[in-house]
């Protein structure tokens, strides 16, 4: 890039010029930021296509530039958010899909500081109204007393999955009729989480499929929010948890209209996720997220969004921990409020509320016994030179997470399978 950008110049391009051909001639998803020497108070910023995103903060005196609000709110709690999508043209949509902004640094902290361009050197001013405020703030990402991050996250994830779930299960009657006044535990979940067109569409049954996406943990999430879904619905709709990049490459029809898309994302920021939104999205698809980080690109992209935690318990930490739990958590809860909403609600809903109430007062008992369980690790797995994980039915869901918890932290390439593979391929 520092090269086309140079030849340029040598060509007699101005400096805006010069870097606007430059990322306008490059291919696919891209977010990039530019200095050139003879120009040291500006800076040259490009986005396009869905995966990535870029923002600029405003603050006293000063620009900050990001790929996240998190990045600006130590300094700052306004910014404005590149389009890389948008078309400024629709009639020419290929040549002026993305934007290009000059961020002045003689005129810091203003809107005149700004000079925004389409990928085909439209002018795009930016007015006032665009701004945006941040919803999040650094007591979200403060470390406090913990040594480590991932020591604060597996302390905080009881909290975390308690608070997914708050709000969210109510007791209601088992019958308006009852007269002994019995109730159960039922899902609550509101127009922000299930929009009005997608209730209609399952009422109807024109939405008759759903595809839960992701990528690494928030993919293992979406198996258990599968396993759930179709316990809850039984043969009442079709659903598959896939890779977001297979939906991408393999599993995309022309028409998605008959299809609601479930994507995780703890940081709402994954690359592969987003842009398999967008083409989803493209198709008619209706796409409601489960994801940790409100003003995330996400939330942006979808029709309704469900909260883990409370959408800023934020995860800094890998392996992911508590972003992980509270991901399964909201799973459970999605897949019975969709089972309320077609009618296939099960005696065994309240059942499996109940214990989902329980669960973050077992794990502060799991947490009280970290020495134990460090000496379980100690005696019995550190002194392993391979390791291997199993597991069955639901439980393969836990093996599968458990191998990327133990690769990221351990650094080292652990098989996971079905049990009884086990025997047909390492034992044989």
């Amino acid at each position: 890039i520092p090269t086309l950008v140079t030849h340029r110049r040598v060509e007699g391009a101005d400096p805006t010029e010069a870097f606007r051909t430059t990322v306008a001639a490059l291919e696919g998803s891209v977010a990039v930021a530019a200095t050139q020497a003879d120009v040291p108070n500006a800076l040259f910023l490009a986005l396009r296509g869905s995966g990535q995103a870029l923002y600029v903060g405003f603050a006293e005196d000063a620009f900050l530039v990001a790929s996240e609000p998190y990045g600006l709110v130590e300094e700052t709690s306004t910014y404005l958010r590149l389009d890389g999508e948008t078309p400024a043209d629709p009639g020419r949509a290929a040549a002026t899909r993305g934007q290009i902004v000059v961020v002045d640094g003689d005129h810091a902290g203003t809107l005149d500081g700004l000079t925004r361009l389409a990928y085909d050197g439209t002018a795009l001013p930016v007015d006032d109204r665009e701004r945006q405020e941040a919803q999040i703030t650094t007591r979200d990402i403060d470390r406090g007393d913990y040594p480590h991050y991932l020591l604060k996250e597996i302390s905080e994830a009881p909290d975390s999955f308690r608070k997914t779930l708050r709000g969210k299960i109510v007791e209601a009657p088992v019958t308006d009729e009852d007269p002994t006044g019995a109730t159960r535990l039922r899902v609550k979940l509101g127009t922000d989480t299930l929009p009005e067109p997608l209730v209609a569409g399952l009422l109807a049954g024109t939405i008759r499929r759903v595809v839960i996406i992701g990528q690494g943990t928030a993919a293992v999430a979406g198996q258990s929010l599968a396993f759930a879904l179709r316990d809850a619905v039984e043969d009442g709709l079709i659903v598959d948890a896939v890779h977001a990049t297979e939906l991408s490459g393999f599993g995309l029809a022309e028409d998605m209209s008959d299809t609601l898309v479930v994507a995780i994302s703890q940081s709402g920021t994954t690359t592969d996720t987003n842009r398999t939104v967008d083409l989803a999205r493209e198709r008619g698809a209706t796409v409601v997220s489960i994801v940790n980080r409100r003003n995330s690109d996400l939330v942006d992209k979808s029709d309704g969004i469900l909260y883990t935690s409370d959408g800023r318990d934020v995860e800094m930490s890998v392996a992911s921990t508590k972003a992980f739990y509270a991901q399964v958590a909201a799973g459970y809860l999605l897949a019975l409020g969709i089972a309320g909403v077609v009618g296939r609600e099960s005696p065994r809903t309240h059942e499996l509320l109940t214990a989902l109430r329980e669960l973050p007062a077992a794990m502060r008992s799991l947490i009280k016994d970290r020495e134990a369980i460090a000496g379980v690790a100690q005696r019995h797995v550190l002194n392993r030179r391979y390791w291997a994980v199993v597991g069955n039915g639901r439980n393969i869901v836990a093996a599968r997470e458990l191998r990327i918890k133990l690769s990221e932290l351990c650094y080292k390439a652990i098989a996971c399978d079905v049990t009884e593979d086990k025997k047909h391929i390492d034992l044989s």
